[in-house]
């Protein structure tokens, strides 16, 4: 060993050894420290702004039961049946049989063989021998005698003022956890879209517009019941679900099936759904995440095995970086783990800045399309970071929402004057000011009437008017225009 020593390759290389084990040692410092002075400085300036960081401050503001139309009914039942773990009485004449059945696999299988039809649902489309028939008038007949009571127990709480769940089920353990989070989202809520979107299309094509406009008003309605979880997930589902609710509107607009009481009815459940709220709740649940980021510091190979299962493992460098975190999870700094907490903050806080701000939307777009770009650098730079926050999604998609739900209003109250004098207006200068103005740039809406039809759009992102030109569609949500 003597001998050994002496050598002078050895001494240097001890030396190199003793060096970069040093500089690890450092580095492993600096990270810590600096991991939580991020953390602290991103808690301090959510707290400055209001920005709820805990379960117990999400939960505050539950209204009266009495006031809550999430807490009547069939949907009360509902809730508490599915939420209750305990529970092994599920039965198809329960309250939860009795709502979910409301989304029927049949009906969903016919509304996506529909979904590329522009208008007027095919009901011979219906899958033959179902028990709905074929068409409208057994689908009609067939629903209400199905789910009568669903409906009846729903529409019973519709004049209640608020809408509010629970953020979480009643046995959420602790932490946040994915599993818990998208559950709140509410079962099979598309389903049950569906079903009410079919019964519009039915409803209108037998000639009862009454039970159209109020399968859009549940429908409506039971977004809003998604949405008030506050997750991220259940607002954009609400999305999804409102626009859904558009199609059998269009569809008695362009047919001049509705009357004035109907298109009251439809436009004060789609006034009173306050998008603005369930955007700035989705964004502020995210914070939640940070929970999520402190269960896997205390839990290091719980994150290995989350990053073995959102990584592709064909990509040889991925792999590398999967066996590096499902291997040796433990010598990851915790301070990479506060780091990463620190950023879902501070994403979460500047969006919830953007999302209270008076004016126009525009600036929810274009903040959120920024920040997806960065987030999507981040994740191709390093497999180690399994997700970071949807509120950019929820910006982009909230700006897309709120200007839907605005053409939406519009053509209802274009129908309205149609009803009134038997043409549309020549422009929109005709109607309220503040009922045209596009929330994406604060103007108005353009508007042309042709051969007895109108069309009604807004310019989208760019601002430029591309005469309600959709042929240059690079995804779902970036049309040039933004149509009704």
């Amino acid at each position: 060993m003597k001998q050994l020593i002496q050598k002078r390759w050895f001494r240097i290389t001890v030396r190199i050894a003793v060096c970069v084990f040093t500089l690890l040692m450092l580095a492993y410092v600096i990270i810590n420290w600096r991991g939580s002075v991020a953390m602290k400085r991103a808690v301090a300036e959510a707290r400055s702004v209001g920005l709820p960081l805990t379960l117990e401050e999400f939960t505050m503001d539950m209204p009266p039961a009495e006031q809550n139309f999430a807490r009547h009914g069939i949907l009360k039942e509902w809730e508490e049946a599915y939420y209750n773990p305990n529970d092994k009485s599920y039965s198809p004449s329960g309250p939860r049989g009795i709502y979910e059945s409301m989304g029927d696999p049949v009906m969903a299988k016919a509304w996506q063989k529909n979904r590329g039809k522009p208008s007027n649902l095919d009901f011979s489309l219906m899958p033959a021998g179902n028990p709905y028939g074929q068409s409208a008038a057994s689908f009609l007949e067939e629903y209400d005698r199905r789910h009568g009571e669903a409906l009846k127990s729903i529409q019973s709480g519709l004049h209640l003022p608020t809408v509010r769940r629970p953020l979480v089920p009643p046995h959420f353990a602790g932490a946040a956890q994915w599993f818990s989070l998208n559950e709140a989202m509410g079962l099979n809520s598309r389903k049950i879209q569906d079903g009410l979107h079919l019964r519009a299309e039915a409803a209108l094509a037998t000639g009862e517009s009454g039970k159209a406009a109020e399968s859009i008003e549940i429908g409506v309605r039971l977004a809003e019941f998604v949405a008030s979880r506050g997750t991220a997930v259940s607002v954009l589902i609400e999305f999804v679900g409102l626009r859904d609710m558009y199609r059998p509107l269009k569809t008695g607009i362009d047919r001049h099936l509705w009357k004035k009481e109907d298109l009251d009815r439809i436009s004060a459940a789609l006034g009173r759904v306050d998008l603005k709220s369930d955007v700035r709740r989705g964004i502020e649940s995210e914070v939640l995440m940070i929970h999520v980021w402190e269960g896997w510091k205390e839990d290091r190979p719980r994150f290995g095995e989350e990053v073995r299962n959102l990584l592709p493992t064909s990509d040889s460098q991925r792999q590398i970086i999967t066996w590096f975190a499902i291997k040796t999870p433990r010598l990851m700094p915790a301070g990479w783990f506060d780091w990463n907490a620190a950023d879902v903050i501070r994403e979460a806080t500047a969006a919830r800045q953007l999302a209270t701000r008076d004016g126009v939307v525009s600036a929810w777009w274009e903040a959120g399309r920024r920040q997806q770009e960065i987030n999507r650098q981040a994740r191709s730079r390093s497999g180690l970071i399994p997700g970071l926050t949807a509120a950019p999604s929820l910006l982009t998609l909230g700006a897309r929402a709120l200007v839907d739900r605005q053409l939406a209003l519009v053509a209802c109250e274009l129908e309205r004057y149609y009803l009134a004098h038997g043409a549309y207006p020549a422009s929109l200068a005709e109607l309220p000011a503040d009922l045209v103005t596009d929330p994406l740039h604060g103007s108005p809406f353009l508007y042309a009437v042709k051969e007895g039809k109108f069309s009604l759009y807004s310019t989208g992102p760019d601002g430029k008017d591309d005469g309600g030109n959709v042929e240059t569609l690079t995804s779902v949500i970036e049309w040039k225009d933004w149509l009704w």
